[in-house]
């Protein structure tokens, strides 16, 4: 089944808040002889920031967040930050139970399939970001790197964070797949890498095992087909 186009998308996107629920999240295993299979070119259709929804909070629905570093910092380029951030995320997951279906780590904003199981994905996130804000803050410290603890507090508090994030529900294993596609490629997409299996802070190796990559945190594998 072809992915959908935008059209369809925001079809599906305004049929939700008309009050129709989202296809509930299906735990299961990846069939690996087409996951192995070369991934396909990203989409060519975007959802433009203007046109993005914050999720509503609704339990059973993967979400694909968009987080992004505020000014657009190179916040996370160096990798110990970028290890922090997902240990941070992978700590959340499982002191608040939820499915880490995807992720990738860039090195100013970070993308996440996720789904919370109470469906909050707003709270989930609103423990998230300040954690992670408070041990960049620590690791930044630790190695006397003063420029960028005076960067996050430069505005009276510590912010590391945009104000806003960029979420939406997903609909069903075609979207999923998109979304996994989209957040593995986004590396290769910023000309840091020429495949995905070679960048280090992404879930790309959990449905690619044959690859060699290995992801850094666990991954909650979903139905993509």
């Amino acid at each position: 089944m072809p992915f959908e186009d935008d059209l369809s998308r925001l079809e599906r996107v305004r049929s939700f808040e008309r009050g129709l629920r989202p296809l509930p999240i299906e735990l299961a295993a990846v069939d690996w002889k087409r996951a192995q299979a070369p991934l396909k070119a990203p989409h060519s259709g975007k959802v433009t920031m203007s046109t993005r929804l914050n999720s509503p909070n609704d339990e059973g629905v993967l979400h694909f967040v968009t987080l992004s570093v505020r000014d657009r910092k190179r916040a996370f380029v160096r990798p110990e930050y970028a290890q922090m951030v997902l240990r941070e995320l992978r700590y959340e997951c499982d002191r608040h139970p939820s499915t880490l279906a995807a992720y990738v780590v860039m090195p100013d904003h970070v993308h996440l399939l996720i789904g919370p199981q109470d469906g909050k994905v707003t709270r989930f996130l609103a423990r998230f970001k300040p954690g992670v804000t408070l041990k960049l803050d620590a690791l930044a410290a630790s190695h006397q790197r003063t420029k960028e603890r005076e960067w996050l507090a430069e505005k009276g508090k510590r912010e590391l964070w945009q104000d806003s994030k960029h979420s939406l529900p997903i609909y069903s294993p075609e979207w999923i797949r998109e979304k996994v596609e989209y957040i593995h490629n986004n590396p290769v997409r910023a000309g840091l890498v020429e495949n995905p299996g070679e960048f280090a802070f992404s879930s790309f190796g959990a449905y690619f095992p044959e690859s060699g990559h290995k992801p850094f945190v666990e991954v909650d594998l979903v139905e993509m087909y």
